[in-house]
């Protein structure tokens, strides 16, 4: 599913690969999310910020643990308003990140260090596949395709890291 501005970025290539997908994702991003609910033919829109930070390392056992906390304006259907998410990400010995949700469940694993990366999560009946492509080291692109008995929706998204005199409002 096509987001506006996304083309362009194809050709640029400042991607050398990544080390570890946990120090990528560090900092401060810019949101924006395309989304296609086929069941209830609904689209809507996303926009807003999401700061990946390290967690309190007091409180952690083995792994480093950061937080990724998404704050933005939702457009649905009739919805306007706010809408925010909170995820975890935890640091593996072989670079890449578990994502987990906030009460620590695993949601998805992610290595980034190739440039691209494809999980599954199951969830009862639905089916959440999920692809993130690193554009470039400023851009990463990230899309949802979610199926089951009662979801059938596209979420698209890309992230902008923030500069970092932009980093400080996130």
């Amino acid at each position: 599913m096509p987001i506006d501005g996304i083309d362009d970025f194809d050709g640029i290539d400042d991607f050398d690969g990544i080390d570890d997908t946990y120090d990528f994702f560090l900092g401060g991003w810019r949101v924006h999310r395309a989304i296609t609910n086929h069941r209830q033919s609904l689209t809507g829109v996303f926009s807003g910020t999401a700061t990946v930070a390290p967690c309190d390392r007091s409180a952690q056992i083995d792994l480093m643990t950061a937080e990724y906390r998404e704050v933005g304006g939702l457009h649905m259907g009739t919805y306007r308003g706010a809408a925010h998410r909170r995820l975890r990400f935890l640091r593996q010995q072989d670079g890449a990140v578990v994502i987990a949700f906030d009460d620590g469940r695993p949601f998805a694993r992610c290595d980034l260090r190739s440039g691209r990366c494809e999980a599954t999560h199951l969830c009862g009946g639905d089916r959440y596949d999920i692809t993130w492509q690193v554009r470039t080291r400023q851009v990463v692109a990230e899309e949802w395709r979610v199926r089951g008995p009662e979801k059938d929706y596209v979420a698209a998204t890309l992230l902008w890291r923030l500069r970092p005199e932009d980093d400080r409002a996130a």
